[in-house]
C-alpha cells in the first residue's frame, strides 16, 4: 500500500509528537520528516519530499502563512495544511488573501467557547 508523506511542522516539539503519534495510528500515512519552523522546513523538503504538509501559522517568529507560499513555490504539487488553535474567520481577518495557497484548514474545536457552533 502506498502511504502519503507528511511533514509536520510546529514550533512546540510536543505539538509535533502528539500529531504524529495520531497519524501513526492511520493507515496510508507516514511523518517522514518535521520541523520547528521555515528554515529547518524547507531543508526537508527532499529525500523523501512530502506529499502533505502540516503547519501552524503562529510559530513564534516565522509565520506559517510564509511558508506556504515558499512550499508552493518551490513544490507546487504538495498539498498543504494549516493547523491553528485560530478559527478560519480569525484568520481571515489576520491574514486576509494570504490564504489562497493553501490547500485545506484545521482548526482546534477545544479553544470553542461552550456557546459557540461548529458549521
Amino acid at each position: 500500500m502506498t502511504k502519503f508523506k507528511l511533514l509536520l511542522v510546529d514550533d512546540h516539539a510536543l505539538v509535533r509528537a502528539g500529531i504524529k503519534s495520531l497519524i501513526d495510528q492511520l493507515d496510508g500515512f507516514v511523518v517522514v520528516a518535521e520541523a520547528s519552523g521555515i528554515a529547518e522546513a524547507m531543508g526537508k523538503l527532499a529525500n523523501p519530499s512530502p506529499d502533505i504538509v502540516i503547519t501552524d501559522i503562529d510559530m513564534g517568529i516565522d509565520n506559517g502563512l510564509d511558508l506556504v507560499r515558499k512550499i508552493k513555490k518551490q513544490m507546487p504539487e504538495a498539498l498543504v495544511v494549516i493547523l491553528s488553535m485560530h478559527s478560519p474567520q480569525d484568520q481571515g481577518f489576520m491574514y486576509g488573501h494570504a490564504f489562497q495557497d493553501l490547500d485545506g484548514h484545521i482548526w482546534e474545536f477545544i479553544h470553542m467557547a461552550p456557546d459557540e457552533e461548529v458549521e
